[in-house]
């Protein structure tokens, strides 16, 4: 069985042609039966600009054999696109997009900056009045604490006073310490009076007048405990010195079967601070310096024709070290209150200067191709 030869397509088209719609064409033999192969004749297609004079009009349908393709061939008196038509078109394009865009950016960031700006002239405002109430209130706290320095100051020489003042009250009492609490409320002048006599046998009698004489305050304390100590009011205060001197020079005194104490009546707040000076007045006695106490609080050492006062337990070391002795390490430590450095502005106000004029953007012109 032979084979029918293939036909050869050759159509030719416009430039302008839009949709084409090939058909698959079958070869088939004489008698009608298939053929070995099915083969898919394309159709081959020129491209030029020029038509051939058989070209068939646009809309039609153009067959050749078995394909079938349609053309829509538009307007034939169309003029074709050129290279420099194109480029004068997209020029044109890119320059309105550019001119579009910048427009719309410059309007959006004009109006951000001039929100900018107002926002930071608020705060340049705000800023600048808290600068001026931050030197107000530095400037306050400045003057509190120059008037609490002035108010310590005066609230220790009130104190000092106070302290004073009641150590005077006290300058006629005596302490005394060991009396067992056999001895009754009415038999402690008579026996306090026979305690002075023998520690100053020379006195008249008639000097040893007591205005109060008690025991402290407080429940009595059992037998295995010492007993309470017994405060004592002299009407004279040249009795009370005289057996205070004669109490410093016996080193122990026994009456009665008792080991008896006599001390100073002090305040509590002068007996705290005797204790603070214990390391001192211990130093002291080692070295056989004689010291003595003052009033207001103070302690005295007259060595070599000079005196040495020591009033602030702080200068411990200072007064040590000029009567020429080496404190120890361990001793009392002076207490230096910290101190806090004066609080001052830390911002210097300058004469305010009119800004200059808000800053607008304007739309750029659109940039030469």
């Amino acid at each position: 069985m032979g084979r029918k030869k293939r036909q050869e397509q050759h159509v030719t088209i416009s430039p302008y042609l839009q949709r084409t719609a090939p058909q698959e064409s079958q070869a088939t033999s004489q008698d009608g039966a298939g053929c070995e192969h099915d083969t898919q004749v394309p159709p081959t297609l020129d491209f030029s600009p020029s038509s051939s004079a058989g070209s068939s009009p646009p809309g039609t349908q153009i067959q050749s054999g078995q394909s079938t393709m349609y053309t829509d061939m538009g307007n034939a008196e169309t003029q074709p696109v050129t290279a420099q038509i194109l480029r004068g078109q997209l020029q044109q394009l890119r320059t309105d997009l550019t001119t579009t865009i910048t427009q719309t950016v410059s309007a959006a960031v004009s109006h951000a900056m001039r929100e900018i700006q107002r926002d930071l002239t608020d705060l340049g405002e705000r800023t600048d009045k808290l600068e001026t109430y931050t030197d107000d209130i530095a400037q306050r706290i400045a003057n509190l604490e120059e008037e609490n320095t002035i108010l310590r100051d005066e609230l220790i020489q009130v104190k000092d006073s106070c302290e004073d003042l009641e150590n005077r009250s006290r300058r006629q009492n005596l302490h005394i310490r060991g009396v067992p609490e056999e001895i009754g409320a009415t038999e402690l002048r008579e026996y306090i009076q026979a305690l002075c006599s023998t520690l100053c046998p020379g006195m008249a009698a008639e000097l040893w007048r007591l205005d109060r004489a008690h025991r402290s305050l407080g429940p009595r304390p059992p037998i295995s405990k010492p007993p309470r100590d017994i405060g004592v009011r002299f009407h004279y205060y040249e009795s009370k010195e005289a057996v205070l001197t004669a109490t410093r020079a016996a080193k122990l005194i026994e009456f009665q079967g008792h080991k008896v104490q006599i001390y100073s009546d002090i305040s509590p707040v002068t007996l705290a601070k005797r204790r603070e000076l214990r390391p001192v007045t211990r130093l002291l006695q080692e070295r056989k310096i004689p010291y003595r106490w003052g009033y207001p609080f103070k302690l005295i050492v007259a060595r070599q024709g000079q005196t040495y006062i020591l009033q602030n337990p702080n200068n411990s070391r200072k007064f040590l070290a000029a009567l020429g002795i080496q404190m120890k390490n361990n001793s009392t430590p002076e207490r230096n209150a910290p101190t806090k450095p004066q609080l001052q502005p830390i911002w210097n106000k300058v004469p305010t200067t009119n800004r200059g004029p808000n800053l607008t953007l304007s739309p750029s012109p659109p940039r030469a191709s």
